[in-house]
């Protein structure tokens, strides 16, 4: 039931620090973008990713104004929404209604980079840490990372290849490895 959540790992210990509810899901705003596009959702996020660069980058900003409008990272770094993620695609084709396909991509693109970036910064700044482990779908998107891997705080960043069931062999060795269990 949770759409991302932060944890800090210290001295052979994993704690989480804060979670977001499947409520406010950046990633699910994505795929509502993709499916909107006629992509399949879950699966061609990464044309929009790809197609972003090609979008004229004044209309991007205008629509990227509107769409952080329904979703933004809170005071306590927590994801908030204007209403559940889950029912914002009526909010999104009026939105999207009439604009360029590129355009969108680079709204959403520009958009996933900016909250991905705030997301990451007031963790790492209110732990003071700078070293980053990411994985999850959103950060499948490589661009959005890339903005993550270059921003001042951060020495070190690490991204789990693979955001699917594949993965879970990896989580299963940790914790059968490690001082949690």
């Amino acid at each position: 039931g949770l759409s991302s959540t932060v944890n800090v790992y210290q001295k052979g210990n994993l704690k989480k620090i804060s979670s977001n509810p499947k409520e406010v899901s950046l990633g699910y705003l994505y795929f509502l973008t993709t499916a909107y596009l006629g992509m399949k959702p879950n699966e061609h996020e990464f044309k929009l990713m790809g197609m972003a660069p090609y979008a004229d980058q004044i209309q991007v900003r205008r629509l990227f104004n509107d769409l952080k409008k329904h979703i933004w990272i809170s005071s306590y770094g927590k994801f908030e929404t204007s209403c559940p993620t889950y029912d914002l695609l009526p909010k999104l084709y009026k939105i999207y209604a009439f604009e360029r396909f590129d355009v969108i991509s680079g709204a959403i693109q520009k958009l996933t980079e900016h909250l991905l970036c705030e997301w990451v910064t007031y963790w790492t700044d209110l732990e003071k840490i700078n070293l980053v482990a990411l994985s999850g779908g959103i950060c499948m998107n490589v661009k959005a990372v890339k903005k993550v891997s270059e921003l001042k705080n951060i020495k070190d960043i690490f991204i789990m290849p693979s955001a699917s069931d594949e993965s879970l062999p990896f989580g299963s060795i940790w914790l059968a490895n490690s001082s949690i269990n």
